[in-house]
């Protein structure tokens, strides 16, 4: 696994691993062992056929309303996370907003598309 960071100067940094275990610490215990937990517990069976090779065939994972939405969740969540590594002095999400899909599992930003 190749790994890079790019800072908002553009300096990259490289380094190579074994596997992708990129840990971010910007949760608190309860989040991460809490609703962060339920979400990535309730996301792994919708998303987990999408990405594990399969040796024969094409295989189809039919997305419902609802497992649309958490793998929206999911995403946003990954994205707020992912923000703490690569961007450390710049944020796109707002307190407000980390909030928001915390409490409701919800995320209202005008013009934001998932």
């Amino acid at each position: 696994m190749q790994h890079t960071l790019t800072r908002g100067s553009g300096v990259s940094h490289g380094w190579r691993a074994y596997r992708l275990d990129q840990r971010v610490r910007m949760a608190c215990r309860d989040c991460n062992s809490g609703w962060m937990h339920d979400l990535e517990a309730k996301i792994r069976p919708i998303i987990m056929p999408m990405i594990v090779p399969i040796t024969a065939g094409v295989r189809r994972v039919p997305l419902d309303l609802s497992s649309q939405l958490l793998i929206a969740a999911w995403a946003v969540k990954t994205g707020m996370v992912t923000e703490f590594l690569v961007q450390p002095h710049q944020r796109y999400f707002t307190r407000e907003e980390r909030r928001a899909l915390m409490n409701g599992g919800v995320l209202a930003v005008p013009g934001a598309h998932v």
